[in-house]
């Protein structure tokens, strides 16, 4: 969180003090200047802002820039602005996705595959809410990277092509900062319901167990069973298939005639083209006759009888189309009666589906039983050791060590067994007074030297000296102090470091009773 905060007050800053007053307003008066930056030191063209930057600091007390402070300030700005914003992009474009898969994609888990066979609510949401948050912080992370490649291109390679764009470059900024407050927000809810997770683990827990006691006492006052209907449920399932089979036959028949009908109509439509056709060529024949376009009587003679012929070809498409039409029609009417046998026959499904529902109602209010009731107990006793399994791996200090060196995979259930713990128990006992030897030898993680441990073994000594004198309650108190100061603290590690100090007895016992189990 600290460096969603930090990210944030950076880009608030640089909204307020760089971005508020930026504007394209001079560009022209940016460019003059540069022309007369170049005709001072007799440069054709100047490199990127941020080396032009550097040189127009050496020219900044030039007798000729007397005159042009105003533009000097002004284009310092520019440069300043740029390399500020450069900075923070730069910052923002590295520890925005760090923080997505090193922290919170990391650690913030809710280690659904724990009760991945229970439907538990306040898991699945949280899940949700994780997958969602990574999505849309993926998302903008590329959104990110494509706004800052546009500003870059751009930027261009020169101070002139910057200052020519300037107006795109501001556009670009701005979109970026809007951006990165909707990452940063991303970020605070996911941590904010990362810390209100155990609590809403223990409310769901809570919960289900209130519903598991309400059905114990179900079950003590059930006493009597009802009467089997299975002939009933089995006589309406039969009605309600033999219904619906008739209905799948009425759909068939429908798609059917609506294919034929489709059928016809297509014809129809091609004949009427065709009709349209003829009517045209008759009408184009008929004013060439009638203006006596012809030359001869024998090419009358060839017109006339092409008007004729198309004069019967049209009544006969005409006569044709008029019967397609009138099949058409009667298709139409059977496809109406077949809608209207499906419109009836689904009445009848309907309600003999509503007449199975209410016999299966009556039948399960009447076969319930006490085994049934103890099937839902089943069900809430799983779901609680789910929640109870997840929220004590959530509060565990132990997780964040083992994701640490291990990582979680979502498909690989999380040992909660304690084997450190019985293996410091055993070698307290077995060390016993030599414990500060044992101590002296250990690995730690950070580094922990000699005069350091020492002081530890003088501590422990002192501060145990009135309340048990027992060298085994001494012992475990400092290999327990190892653990919590070391993050390489493991049976492994405390057997290898037994065997260094010839306490081989010890290091099989452990082997024997804690690692081979």
């Amino acid at each position: 969180m600290i460096v969603v905060y930090k990210t944030e007050q950076e880009v608030k800053s640089f909204d307020q003090n760089w971005l508020s007053d930026a504007s394209d307003d001079f560009i022209d008066s940016w460019l003059g200047f540069l022309e007369f930056t170049k005709s001072i030191i007799d440069q054709k063209k100047f490199r990127d802002y941020d080396s032009f930057g550097e040189e127009l600091k050496l020219m900044r007390n030039h007798v000729t820039m007397t005159e042009k402070r105003k533009d000097i300030e002004n284009i310092e700005r520019v440069v300043n602005r740029a390399r500020m914003f450069k900075d923070l992009v730069l910052r923002a474009s590295k520890k925005l996705p760090e923080t997505l898969t090193e922290q919170l994609g990391k650690y913030c888990l809710s280690f659904a595959y724990e009760g991945a066979d229970q439907n538990l609510d306040c898991v699945i949401e949280y899940e949700n809410n994780i997958n969602n948050w990574t999505v849309q912080v993926r998302d903008d992370l590329e959104k990110l990277k494509m706004f800052v490649a546009d500003l870059q291109e751009q930027e261009g390679t020169s101070i002139e092509t910057y200052i020519r764009n300037y107006g795109k470059v501001i556009h670009y900024m701005a979109l970026i900062l809007e951006l990165i407050p909707l990452i940063c927000n991303c970020f605070k809810n996911w941590v904010m319901a990362d810390e209100a997770y155990p609590r809403k683990l223990q409310d769901e827990m809570n919960r289900y167990q209130k519903s598991k006691n309400e059905i114990m006492k179900k079950m003590h006052k059930r006493e009597e069973q009802k009467r089997d209907s299975k002939l009933q449920i089995q006589r309406a399932g039969y009605d309600v298939k033999r219904v619906q089979d008739h209905i799948q036959w009425t759909l068939s028949e429908r798609r059917q005639c609506r294919k034929k009908e489709l059928s016809v109509q297509d014809n129809i439509d091609v004949l009427e083209e065709e009709i349209r056709e003829k009517e045209a060529e008759y009408l184009r024949l008929s004013h060439e006759y009638s203006r006596q376009k012809m030359s001869s009587s024998r090419e009358m003679s060839v017109n006339i009888a092409k008007l004729e012929s198309l004069s019967h070809d049209i009544v006969e498409m005409k006569n044709s189309a008029k019967r397609q039409k009138s099949k058409l029609n009667k298709m139409k009417i059977d496809r109406f009666d077949v809608q209207r046998d499906l419109y009836e026959t689904k009445g009848v499904f309907e309600k003999n589906v509503r007449k199975a529902k209410r016999i299966k109602i009556r039948a399960k209010s009447e076969e319930r039983e006490a085994g049934q009731l103890l099937e839902e107990v089943k069900i809430l006793t799983g779901k609680i050791n789910a929640l109870s399994r997840i929220r004590k791996i959530k509060t565990d200090p132990m997780t964040v060590k083992r994701i640490f060196y291990e990582g979680y995979l979502p498909r690989r259930t999380v040992d909660l067994s304690d084997h450190l713990s019985e293996a410091l128990r055993l070698t307290a006992a077995g060390v016993g007074k030599d414990w500060g030897g044992l101590y002296q030898h250990l690995p730690f993680d950070p580094p922990r030297d000699k005069s350091t441990r020492k002081h530890d073994i003088q501590v422990l000594d002192i501060g145990i000296k009135h309340q048990d004198r027992k060298s085994r309650n001494v012992a475990l108190k400092g290999l327990e102090k190892w653990r919590r100061l070391s993050n390489n603290a493991s049976t492994n590690a405390l057997v290898r470091t037994l065997r260094s100090i010839e306490k081989q007895s010890v290091a099989d016992t452990l082997e024997r009773q804690v690692i081979a189990n």
